[in-house]
């Protein structure tokens, strides 16, 4: 049978989406990447992996690379890491950046220039909206505004 895996996070590119990361109780984190089509209805596959084991993490697209930062390592570490993988092809992901703070529980998006997210949650959760950009893989993110309300353990969406 196969193990549940909980705590992962979503890309998608113009023909496939992708499974990032996540947890199961019996084996711990995972650094897999699945990926699945969209044209057609088949199982997903794993395609790549992570640089590591990550749960409840972020994630972002853009148009040709997907994204996962912070999350968990192992509970309660958490990691300031920006990851990106190439959606062209199943290639694993490399460490190519680091956000200004670690955290996790953070709800992920974008625009076409920057990844953004809310909810970094290093211990409580908070109001913070940042933003990092696609354009060059430099660490640190820059605030942008806040939520109307505490984020914890919150959902993204990708366009």
């Amino acid at each position: 049978a196969d193990t549940a895996i909980q705590n992962t996070s979503g890309n998608q590119s113009t023909t496939n989406g992708y499974i990032t990361g996540g947890r199961n109780a019996t084996t711990g984190r995972t650094n897999q990447i699945q990926k699945y089509p969209f044209a057609t209805d088949a199982n997903a596959s794993d395609a790549a992996d992570l640089t590591g084991d990550r749960a409840h993490h972020g994630t972002s697209t853009s148009s040709t690379h997907a994204y996962a930062y912070g999350g968990e390592l192992n509970a309660p570490d958490v990691t300031n890491s920006i990851e990106k993988f190439l959606l062209a092809s199943d290639v694993n992901a490399t460490d190519v950046a680091d956000l200004d703070a670690a955290g996790r529980y953070m709800a992920g998006t974008q625009s076409t220039t920057h990844g953004y997210y809310g909810g970094v949650n290093p211990g409580t959760p908070n109001y913070r909206i940042a933003k990092f950009p696609f354009a060059s893989d430099t660490d640190g993110t820059t605030d942008v505004g806040d939520t109307a309300v505490y984020i914890y353990r919150a959902a993204g969406a990708q366009y």
